[in-house]
């Protein structure tokens, strides 16, 4: 079997997007699988990866540069978004896909085309790509379509509806990264959605490092955005009630947009230490180093925010450190999190202080079991039931 991946995220391996679809391809090329990755870059480029996977990468548009008289413009410029979630800048990027033959190539001799959404210009193509060479088209869908609240009124919601349906119904096969989220976009759209869950490796196995009692921090790694910030707080309240440790943010990108100010305001900023982003390796020797993990998500979630499971969870529950998940009690990843010995989930002040008590007396040698309670959720259990599904969609073509 031959399969091509269009996939905005794959050669960064910091984000959870690269790291879904680099360990499934892993395991698809271990099945037998032979693997194309088409992913954009600064420069063309062609090469092996890791796993054996043939990477295509075709270099992004140029374009415009801003003279310095426009640079303070540009940082106060409000970003607008788009009221098509189903349409994005991202397009404007994959649009050179079609006139680089290498990527014809690959696709015209493929079994199957996969295109991973958001954003959409991967879904898009691979749409257009699938048309062209009649080849069985697979999409990711990692997130629902979201339509901002400032153009939800009712005739573009119907019109955005109406387009989605239309999208993803075109699609063979269609996955994503949880049940819950699979059971509400079943709903929306009215066809079947398969589940492929962010899973995990052997080598995300950690070693504690220390004593409970020398350890003095807690650790967040990752983007920030809006809707976390009231699950920080939430954390940081309870933090402030013990007085005893602190929080140690490795952030990637902060897209409340304020996050420094918003700690000095409530009053957090001397039991936070926000730190740049760091390597994987040396991210697994600070973790190791930590009192515990934090994962934060909606604490008033919608529909399709209760079926967010973020891509790191299974990694850090088989990881063999603590953790604390602040979040509703109705979202999906709090549910799993529940299932792991030493970890513990909040969802107002009193729970999070009782979790941080938790963590300071839990047995940290029940937190080797965790691999036996996840087992199933392995990225070579998942990559297995992948290609079953795969297999299944070129048959219903024959």
């Amino acid at each position: 079997m031959v399969i091509t991946l269009l996939a905005t995220h794959y050669e960064n391996q910091k984000m959870v997007a690269a790291r879904r679809w680099r360990s499934l391809v892993c395991f698809l090329v271990k099945e037998g699988t032979q693997v194309f990755v088409v992913t954009p870059g600064v420069e063309n480029n062609e090469y092996i990866g890791d796993s054996g996977e043939i990477i295509i990468v075709f270099k992004i548009p140029k374009r415009k540069k801003a003279n310095n008289s426009d640079v303070s413009k540009i940082k106060t410029r409000k970003t607008i978004p788009s009221p098509f979630p189903y349409l994005d800048v991202s397009l404007i990027t994959w649009l050179a896909s079609i006139r680089d033959k290498r990527i014809h190539d690959c696709c015209s001799q493929s079994n199957i085309l996969i295109s991973t959404y958001g954003p959409s210009g991967a879904m898009l193509l691979g749409l257009w790509f699938s048309y062209k060479y009649k080849k069985p088209w697979v999409l990711d869908l990692r997130d629902s379509f979201q339509v901002p609240n400032s153009f939800g009124f009712n005739m573009l919601t119907k019109l955005n509806m109406f387009i989605e349906k239309r999208i993803v119904r075109k699609a063979d096969l269609c996955i994503t990264v949880g049940k819950t989220l699979a059971k509400f976009m079943r709903g929306k759209y009215q066809c079947d959605i398969k589940v492929i869950y962010n899973g995990w490796l052997d080598s995300d196995r950690l070693k504690l490092l220390g004593s409970q009692q020398e350890k003095s921090f807690y650790i967040y790694a990752g983007s920030l955005y809006q809707h976390q910030l009231a699950s920080l707080k939430v954390f940081l309240l309870g933090l402030l009630a013990q007085k005893k440790h602190t929080l140690r943010i490795r952030l990637v990108k902060d897209y409340s947009g304020y996050l420094d100010e918003w700690l000095v305001e409530n009053g957090f900023n001397d039991i936070v230490e926000i730190m740049p982003a760091i390597l994987n390796k040396e991210l697994q020797l600070e973790i190791e180093s930590s009192l515990a993990v934090l994962v934060l998500e909606e604490l008033t979630p919608n529909e399709w925010q209760k079926g967010t499971v973020t891509g790191k969870l299974f990694s850090l529950l088989v990881s063999g450190i603590p953790g604390i998940v602040i979040c509703h009690p109705s979202v999906e990843l709090y549910t799993l999190a529940q299932q792991a010995n030493g970890w513990f989930c909040a969802h107002d002040k009193a729970s999070a202080v009782k979790a941080i008590e938790y963590i300071s007396v839990c047995n940290r040698d029940e937190l080797n079991s965790n691999k036996d309670v996840f087992k199933g959720y392995q990225f070579s259990v998942q990559a297995k039931k992948l290609t079953q599904l795969f297999k299944g969609v070129i048959n219903e073509r024959n």
